[in-house]
């Protein structure tokens, strides 16, 4: 586990309906804001099982001590790769004494 790990944050702005009547998100090329987590958590990967394509799924995690500013729909960037945030942040809490430890952040990317 990587300890102090800077975030690139990249907040898409709504577009346009598209055919099937969903607003596109549209994601910048550049970071719209960065946060500091207090550890990355690189996950294992697995490979699906679709004919034709040599892909690899990544589902690494990130902690936080405070909540960041990130939510569902943004993507990051950590250690120059880019990942989409898996569901919204969870409250990071140990299940015997219900103190809470921080915010968990996890992600999701594709290579392939």
């Amino acid at each position: 586990m990587k300890r102090d790990v800077e975030v690139k944050v990249f907040r898409p702005t709504l577009g346009p309906v598209n055919n099937r009547n969903t607003q596109v998100r549209n994601y910048p090329t550049s970071p719209t804001h960065s946060e500091r987590a207090r550890n990355f958590a690189p996950a294992g990967q697995t490979e699906p099982s679709e004919p034709g394509r040599n892909a690899i799924t990544l589902a690494p995690t990130l902690f936080f001590r405070r909540p960041p500013d990130l939510n569902e729909y943004d993507q990051v960037e950590v250690y120059g790769q880019r990942y989409y945030v898996d569901g919204r942040p969870d409250e990071w809490t140990n299940t015997d004494s219900g103190r809470s430890h921080g915010v968990v952040v996890r992600l999701k990317g594709v290579n392939g």
